[in-house]
């Protein structure tokens, strides 16, 4: 990983997969020459600790997307179009995408950096440097396979320590294959995210297609977004 930081013919690390492992590895590495010459980093999921590293502590832009391995077509989670828009983003070309209708979504418009990622993940490093500043920022969250009251506590650590009280606006994505107990929690994990936001005012939308899922839209972390008549414009980099 350091080699590939610090070469500076590589423009772009797509990492191979998920699973665990980068919050043993970022406080390790070196991101003096990813400083000097920035260079895009790719993944999602247990990523989602890079990825909020480097813009909280060094404002370099990352791609929260598919992982190296979904683009076989034969993987459970291709999708041709996040290909394409992964290509799109990193040579420069904008994106947008319509934000789905959903019950429990709060409609408006707001601009804002983008940060955030895997709910647990992002749980995991709060009191770290890793840890994004969420004031003013549009905060993205997914997740999968957890159990409800798993949603439940992470969410109630977020809102107890102020991270979700000064948002620019909230996007949840994919929130897949929850697990419950026998006595039942009586909540959705979308449910559980509204319920904890509802008396915050800035627009929020659920059911986003991105994260554990298919599609799971490419989206910039640590650039600005903006939201307009309920479409997620991105711009892009070089």
């Amino acid at each position: 990983m350091q080699h590939l930081l610090d070469n500076p013919e590589i423009k772009a690390i797509w990492f191979a997969r998920g699973g665990y492992g980068t919050a043993r590895i970022v406080d390790s590495l070196d991101f003096g020459q990813l400083v000097k010459s920035p260079k895009w980093l790719i993944g999602f999921s247990d990523l989602t600790v890079l990825l909020n590293h480097v813009y909280q502590q060094y404002s370099i832009v990352t791609l929260h997307a598919p992982m190296a391995m979904q683009a076989d077509s034969n993987h459970v989670l291709y999708n041709q179009n996040d290909i394409a828009d992964c290509f799109k983003i990193i040579t420069g070309n904008a994106v947008n995408y319509p934000l789905p209708s959903h019950s429990l979504s709060k409609p408006g418009n707001c601009e804002g950096t983008l940060v955030g990622g895997n709910l647990s993940v992002l749980c995991s490093v709060i009191g770290t440097e890793s840890f994004p500043d969420t004031k003013g920022k549009i905060l993205f969250l997914e997740d999968l396979d957890e159990y409800l009251y798993h949603i439940d506590r992470m969410v109630l650590n977020l809102k107890r320590n102020g991270f979700l009280e000064n948002l620019s606006g909230l996007i949840v994505g994919g929130m897949n294959d929850m697990n419950d107990n026998a006595i039942k929690f009586g909540k959705s994990a979308e449910e559980i995210l509204f319920e904890h936001t509802q008396d915050y005012n800035y627009p929020k939308y659920f059911g986003f297609s991105a994260g554990h899922c298919v599609p799971n839209h490419p989206l910039i972390i640590g650039d600005k977004v903006k939201i307009e008549n309920n479409t997620l414009f991105l711009k892009a980099f070089n």
